[in-house]
This record gives structure tokens, sequence and C-alpha cells, in this order.
């Protein structure tokens, strides 16, 4: 009888443990948050989101770019989206996206010598001017925490 008892106890001892392991693993009910909508932008008559111009990454619904532009790069990747401008002047740009941004749920937080820095949506972004009186600039927007 002594022997029977010394098997039994291993194994109620193995069995609590399991049957302890096997309710801390069971999955508590969860409800996903909701995916949040898409950014976008109110888009004026003479502008064009991101989306239109190509890009697919980023919040592309979120900027707006003068119709009149002249691009002559676009890279859209899932961390970063570049833009440079050869037209408008860079003085016109700098206007354009002092007053489409902040519209758009974009909060400008530097605005010096034409360089605008803002961040929003998740991105933190940056125009520049392209300087010495030439035309155009560039635009960028790097994803938070990359």
């Amino acid at each position: 009888m002594g022997r029977v008892r010394s098997r039994i106890r291993p194994l109620l001892v193995v069995a609590v443990a399991l049957a302890g392991v096997t309710g801390c693993s069971a999955v508590p009910d969860f409800d996903p948050p909701a995916t949040p909508p898409p950014a976008t932008a109110s888009v004026p008559a003479d502008g064009v989101t991101l989306r239109e111009l190509g890009a697919e990454y980023g919040p592309v619904d979120a900027v707006v770019v003068p119709r009149e532009h002249r691009l002559q790069l676009l890279t859209s990747q899932i961390n970063v989206v570049n833009v440079v401008f050869d037209a408008p002047d860079a003085d016109e740009l700098a206007e354009w996206f002092r007053g489409t941004l902040p519209g758009a749920g974009w909060t400008i937080t530097d605005d010096a010598g034409g360089t605008l820095i803002f961040t929003g949506h998740g991105w933190d972004g940056v125009f520049t001017p392209m300087g010495d009186g030439s035309p155009g600039g560039a635009f960028s927007l790097r994803k938070q925490g990359q």
C-alpha cells in the first residue's frame, strides 16, 4: 500500500500542475481595437494627394500638393516617403504646405527660413526649399519610431 501512495502522489502533483498551466494558458476574451479610418485631407481644386501622385505607403491621403507641381522624384516606402519638386517656386511650396498641413491633421513644429518641420498621423515630416534661388523643394516623411 505504501508503494501505491508513493506513485499516486507524484501523479497528483503533475495533474495539479498541468491543470494550473492549462488554466493559465486559456485565451481571454479580447476585442481588438477598431482600425482607425485613414487620415484624409481636404483636397482643394488646385491640389492632388500623394496617392494621386502614385505613392503607395505613408499617409497618402493626408498630404496634398499643388496640382501645378513639377515632380522630379517620388519614393514611397513602408517607413519613408520623399517627394522632390522642380516647381513651383520654393516660397510658393512652403506657403502651400503652411496652408494645407494643419487642416489635414498635421502640426507644424518649426517654420524657419522656408523650412517646415511637422508631425502627425504617426509620421514626422520636413519640407526644405532647394535654396540659392532654385525653384522647388523636397518634402520628406518618416514613420515615427523608425
